[in-house]
């Protein structure tokens, strides 16, 4: 279990030096549990005994999972989040480990987040209420109920508040003892005929129809929200924003409702049918360690790994046929993420687990593609460990496992980097695990903290290459922000969610999946669709500004390729927005046989190429279904 957990999840505490020479046979720790709330501190107590049952005076080393606390060299446990998992503590080679299971604060606040205060008679507007406990946390499982002072005026049905007739009424959200109201003023609906816009030709399951109701052929007055109803078919909605979205074939009939009068619109549902579909080309199977991060630049595709010093070179100038040509050996146990500026010829390489204890990056110079060979090294700021990457020009963004900020690095000077800037959020138990970066903007994984958008001069809110400057965060109960991609008006995050006793070298399952966010308003970031592979768990994302593909490394249930075209709205796993996928998992020469466990895709030179943590790299292409060409 130790060496399992340590692989991901653990925070460490400091070790000051080498064993005694005692035989050690056992190790207690009191308590024998631990139940705590957000925010308390819990001291444990170690004793570790020789075979004759003799207390021993001997180093100690603790550990438990950043998913719910950190612990300390003295055994003082704070914790942080909610969860169960285990404290543990290490003396020689015993271990052993006690259960801890954090609970949530209760609430302390209600923020309510109502789109207006002031709405038309006969409207139905959705009612929001963001809850926080006397930390500051989002208190995601209370159960919120919603009152009105005066019904006649305002009531409150099914989440939403129901208009009645003109006056005012206050509007209350209550939950855990702790409570928060609005005055609301309803106004007198406008008279006239409701109408809704006609569709001509049928929709695909997927597609977002906008239907722009109006009264008397003019938009809608401010503060109006018809009532809608769906009739038919199956998987109909009218999203926020009167956004129609189906997720099956079929006739549809949306009656909207407002101002005593109703509108009626017939809509038609094909199924959302693809003209290609992924045709294996080549593998590079790998069986001495597990695969990480991927990335290609000209004929070479450069892997990194798990367990292991490596990362591992590829010609793939036959794609059919991969060839390990190279292999850059460095001091580590996990080269997680590779790098590359191609216009610059330079690759970053990240390092976990050094012996040295000295992590960091590696610059390498790719002036052969296929022998790389190490610039340098720069570990001064960042030596507890880089797991992810980010390149911008000279400028290397590094996620430091030990500060758990962003570290701003300048390779300007290859042979002598250094530190220009660093960002951080002010959250003690932090985990910092993947940066995005897109015209002068941040897209920061910030695990449970969710995604948190920096301006890096793109945003207009003062911001720099090396000073950023806070934009917004969004997050929500699932946690466990893993990586994002930035396109058109949508962030993609991934979540990454293990069980608690994971072991690389067998087969599990992980979970989490994709959320969608519109990011049209900076600021205001909102989750608007996801798409979610059953029983299988969502790593890294890819997709070209130019096309509208999203491919995802989507673990075990390997490489999936998803239609994002359009407006996104719903669930895109249920709509049929899933173009093909392929289970990435093979029987012989491979880490784990018959285990897909993809990792992340990358689409270059018109072939996708992926990673799988335990069979290697993957070459596929796209190809016609039928007789028809690809559009």
């Amino acid at each position: 279990m130790f060496r399992k957990n340590l692989a991901f999840l653990l925070i460490l505490s400091a070790w000051s030096g080498p064993l005694k020479a005692q035989d050690v046979a056992r190790v207690e720790i009191q308590p024998s549990s631990v139940e705590a709330s957000v925010g308390d501190t819990v001291r444990m107590i170690a004793t570790a005994y020789d075979n004759d049952g003799n207390v021993l005076e001997a180093p100690m080393q603790w550990f438990t999972s950043y998913e719910v606390g950190t612990i300390d060299a003295t055994g003082t446990f704070i914790a942080y989040a909610v969860g169960e998992r285990e404290i543990g503590v290490m003396v020689g080679d015993k271990h052993t480990t006690i259960p801890v299971a954090v609970r949530p604060l209760p609430p302390a606040s209600i923020e309510l987040t109502m789109p207006t205060t002031a709405i038309v008679e006969t409207s139905w507007m959705p009612l929001h209420a963001k809850v926080h406990d006397r930390l500051g946390h989002r208190v995601w499982s209370s159960d919120i109920s919603w009152s009105s002072s005066d019904q006649t005026v305002a009531d409150v049905m099914s989440g939403y508040l129901v208009a009645l007739e003109p006056g005012t009424a206050v509007i209350t959200a209550q939950t855990g003892g702790v409570s928060a109201s609005q005055r609301i003023a309803v106004s007198e609906a406008p008279a006239g005929d409701l109408g809704l816009a006609a569709r001509l030709g049928a929709l695909r399951t997927g597609d977002v129809y906008r239907l722009l109701p109006t009264l008397d052929g003019q938009p809608l007055p401010s503060g109006s929200y018809p009532r809608y109803t769906v009739i038919g078919g199956k998987g109909g909605q009218v999203t926020e924003g009167a956004a129609f979205v189906a997720e099956e074939p079929g006739e549809y009939t949306v009656a909207a409702e407002f101002a005593g009068s109703t509108a009626l619109i017939t809509l038609l549902v094909d199924k959302r049918e693809f003209d290609r579909k992924l045709e294996l080309v080549g593998h590079g199977a790998l069986a001495a360690a597990h695969t990480g991060d991927l990335w290609l630049y000209k004929n070479a595709a450069y892997v990194g790994s798990f367990h292991d010093t490596k990362m591992r070179v590829y010609d793939v100038t036959d794609p059919s046929n991969p060839v390990l040509s190279d292999s850059i050996v460095v001091d580590a146990r996990r080269v997680n993420d590779v790098k590359v500026n191609a216009d610059a010829g330079f690759a970053v390489i990240t390092r976990e687990g050094a012996a040295s204890r000295r992590n960091g990056i590696v610059i390498l110079d790719l002036a052969d593609p296929l022998h790389p060979t190490i610039i340098s090294e720069y570990t001064e700021t960042v030596s507890g460990g880089v797991h992810n990457v980010f390149i911008v020009g000279d400028l290397v963004y590094a996620t430091h496992g030990g500060t758990r900020d962003m570290h701003i690095i300048d390779v300007s000077d290859r042979n002598n980097p250094r530190e220009v800037g660093r960002w951080g959020l002010e959250n003690p138990n932090r985990v910092l695990h993947d940066i995005f970066i897109k015209d002068g903007i941040a897209y920061l994984s910030y695990w449970d903290d969710g995604l948190v958008i920096l301006d890096l001069g793109g945003a207009g809110k003062g911001g720099t290459p090396t000073e950023p400057v806070f934009v917004s965060r969004v997050y929500y109960p699932q946690g466990n922000t893993h990586v994002a991609w930035r396109w058109k008006n949508y962030v993609f995050t991934g979540d990454e969610i293990f069980p608690p006793d994971w072991d690389p070298e067998s087969v599990f399952q992980p979970s989490g999946y994709v959320h969608v966010f519109d990011v049209t308003d900076l600021e205001n970031p909102v989750e608007v669709a996801k798409y979610e592979v059953p029983e299988a768990g969502a790593h890294n994302l890819w997709i070209e500004d130019d096309q509208e593909t999203l491919y995802i490394g989507y673990y075990n249930a390997g490489l999936r390729a998803l239609d994002v075209s359009g407006e996104l709205r719903g669930d895109l796993y249920e709509q049929g927005r899933e173009i093909d996928f392929f289970l990435t998992g093979a029987r012989e020469n491979v880490r784990v046989p018959n285990a897909p466990m993809n990792w992340g895709a990358m689409y270059y030179d018109d072939k996708i190429f992926s990673a799988d943590f335990n069979s290697g790299l993957w070459i596929h292409k796209w190809v016609p279904t039928g007789d028809r060409p690809i559009s």
